[in-house]
């Protein structure tokens, strides 16, 4: 695919909700680097499978993951999943959820670099080792450099914003009643023919009910059920297909 843009890679990848979960926190990067400069990843699972070398199970199973939320996530966005489906109607091609906040962070490191390198900063840095030594006397740097303390300026402002949206970005509790609508009835006959919808449905609003907290929020229940028919429909055991008369008796 052409890539026209590119993504960076942070330390917080590995001390985040993907440490020690393989084969995930390797093929997240990999995601990353095919991704356009939208965030944008359209391929199938059989293309990622052949680039890592994973196999197609494990690739189809992973990003699905990526797409689920995850409420572990620094972000708070489309409740912490990593990935969004482009389309409905099919099961690939993806965008980066947080592609914008992942450039803009890098733009603010190398802008702040550079502007240190230079010594544009030079008396805003003085003013910072100053300001964080421990004792008068302590001469020694201190980890942070005011570049991270732009970044944590601005991931905090991130926050604020998440908060002021209130509702809207937390999302809501599944609707009291929960009830399948005609327009869902004919997608589920369409996409999930294998599923009974009705009990599908009853198990799925029983298990959120179940959920306490934030947890049990979702922006959209509808594409939220239509993510739980689909997964119903992969687990339902194949029928044996009929075999071809012979003609013997």
């Amino acid at each position: 695919m052409s890539n026209n843009g590119y993504t960076p890679l942070f330390g917080s990848l590995t001390t985040g909700t993907l440490c020690g979960k393989w084969p995930d926190i390797g093929l997240w990067p990999i995601i990353l680097s095919l991704a356009d400069k939208n965030g944008v990843v359209d391929v199938t699972c059989e293309y990622i499978s052949t680039v890592t070398g994973l196999a197609l199970p494990e690739v189809v199973a992973c990003m699905k993951r990526f797409c689920e939320p995850d409420y572990g996530s620094r972000s708070p966005a489309e409740a912490g999943a990593r990935l969004r489906l482009l389309e409905e109607h099919r099961e690939w091609g993806w965008q980066v959820v947080n592609i914008a906040l992942y450039r803009e962070r890098a733009r603010l490191m190398a802008q702040n670099s550079v502007q240190v390198a230079d010594g544009r900063n030079a008396e805003k840095v003085r003013r910072y080792r100053e300001r964080h030594r421990a004792t008068p006397d302590d001469t020694r740097r201190h980890p942070e450099t005011p570049a991270d303390t732009l970044l944590n300026a601005n991931a905090n402002a991130e926050k604020e914003q998440h908060r002021k949206r209130g509702a809207d970005t937390r999302g809501s509790r599944i609707p009291d009643p929960f009830s399948i609508s005609d327009d869902m009835r004919a997608w589920g006959r369409a996409e999930t023919p294998a599923v009974d919808l009705d009990r599908a449905t009853a198990e799925f609003v029983d298990y959120w009910r179940g959920v306490s907290g934030q947890k049990g929020c979702k922006l959209d229940w509808i594409a939220t059920w239509r993510n739980r028919m689909r997964e119903v429909q992969t687990r339902m055991p194949q029928r044996p297909q009929p075999k071809e008369n012979s003609g013997w008796r």
